[in-house]
C-alpha cells in the first residue's frame, strides 16, 4: 500500500498545525544560541502576507513550509519542517518543490532563505542544493552569523 500525501495551504489556528509549528519552534532552539533562532511563531505565521503549506501523509500533517513576501519580487522560505518520524522519505523535497511552484504561482522572482549551519540542518541544506539554491549572503533582519546559511534561488527563467 502507498501512502496518500496532499499538499495544502493550512491554518494557524489548527491544533495540528499549532502543534508542529511549535516542534519547528523547539527543535530550533535545541539546535541554535538563542540570539540566531528565527523561526517563526503561529501568531508570525498568521501575519497578513503569509502562506502557511501543510503536506499530510495519510490525513496526518508530516510537514509545514511558509513564504513571506519580501517586496521587490522576493519571498523567503520560512518553517520548512519535517516531522521527525517522517523524514527520509522524500517528504521535504516535495513539499521544497511545491514551494517553488507556488512562488512561481505567486509571480515571485527569487526565493530567499536562512538555514542552520550545524549538522541538525544538513539534510535540510542537500535539498536547498539539489533543488538549485545558491549560497547568498545575509537579507533582510538576519545578521552575518556564523550559525546561518543563507541561500537564493531565482525564479526567473533564463533564456
Amino acid at each position: 500500500m502507498t501512502d496518500e500525501t496532499s499538499i495544502a495551504q493550512v491554518d494557524t489556528r489548527d491544533p495540528s498545525v499549532r502543534a508542529l509549528i511549535q516542534r519547528h519552534v523547539t527543535f530550533s532552539i535545541a539546535s541554535t544560541t538563542p540570539e540566531n533562532v528565527f523561526a517563526l511563531s503561529a501568531e508570525d505565521l498568521a501575519a497578513p502576507g503569509i502562506v502557511l503549506f501543510g503536506l499530510k501523509v495519510n490525513g496526518a500533517l508530516a510537514g509545514i513550509a511558509a513564504l513571506r513576501p519580501l517586496g521587490d519580487g522576493d519571498c523567503e522560505l520560512k518553517s520548512m519542517h519535517v516531522a521527525r518520524e517522517f523524514r527520509g522519505r522524500g517528504l521535504g523535497k516535495a513539499l521544497l518543490d511545491h514551494m517553488i511552484d507556488e512562488a512561481r504561482s505567486r509571480i515571485f522572482q527569487r526565493i530567499l532563505l536562512e538555514t542552520g549551519s550545524g549538522s541538525s540542518y544538513e539534510a535540510a541544506r542537500k535539498i536547498y542544493v539539489e533543488a538549485g539554491f545558491e549560497p547568498r549572503g545575509p537579507f533582510a533582519q538576519y545578521p552575518n552569523a556564523e550559525e546561518s546559511i543563507f541561500y537564493e534561488l531565482d525564479l526567473v527563467p533564463v533564456d
